[in-house]
């Protein structure tokens, strides 16, 4: 898979060696040689995604996946540190459907945060990754928060009768501020790969 900004050359690809269903690798450039800058591995029967990024000691760290089929809609579930400094503190986020053949990835709020606050605090249309919202046939009503409150940080949507890609991928929100970090950016990206997969 290659990815790229929209109407612009890639400048990555994700690597399969193993077909649709396997193993995933994030490179640096634009061939399997390219260093790697992440990779998901699926668990036996898929019931959870290994997700290895780069740490600051120059080694790697796993962050999982977790998937959790019910009888509406699938769960895929992360959590991990974000932030930087002072800031540094674990968060939980979800990728939910959203309209038909779209994702979104929530923010799992606190109890005691006030979710309309901390979408509001974002910057409306920070560091979009198109300056076109994706069309996702959702009906959330507002950007950023979905309708259960939860504040959206990025969203999926497959590409229909486009036999050339996949689908889009955008930061929304908090998510394209950068407040999470490039670390959870790369988490949200092949966590969303892992849900195309699934």
């Amino acid at each position: 898979l290659l990815l790229s900004k929209p109407h612009l050359t890639p400048s990555f690809i994700i690597s399969m060696a193993k077909g649709r269903f396997g193993d995933m690798v994030l490179h640096s450039g634009l061939t399997k040689d390219d260093a790697p800058l992440a990779n998901a591995k699926p668990s036996k029967w898929h019931q959870h995604y290994t997700v290895t990024l780069p740490s600051s000691d120059g080694g790697g760290r796993e962050e999982l996946l977790q998937y959790k089929p019910t009888l509406l809609r699938d769960k895929f579930r992360f959590g991990m540190v974000v932030g930087d400094g002072a800031d540094r503190r674990v968060e939980t986020f979800e990728w939910k459907t959203r309209g038909f053949g779209g994702r979104k990835l929530v923010r799992v709020r606190n109890t005691n945060e006030n979710p309309k606050k901390a979408a509001q605090e974002a910057p409306e249309k920070a560091v979009r990754n198109d300056p076109e919202k994706i069309e996702t046939n959702d009906r959330d009503g507002e950007d950023d928060l979905a309708r259960d409150g939860e504040e959206i940080v990025a969203v999926w949507a497959d590409s229909k009768m486009n036999f050339s890609k996949v689908g889009e991928f955008e930061f929304r929100g908090a998510g394209a501020t950068g407040q999470f970090g490039q670390v959870w950016a790369l988490m949200a990206v092949m966590t969303c790969m892992c849900v195309w997969q699934k």
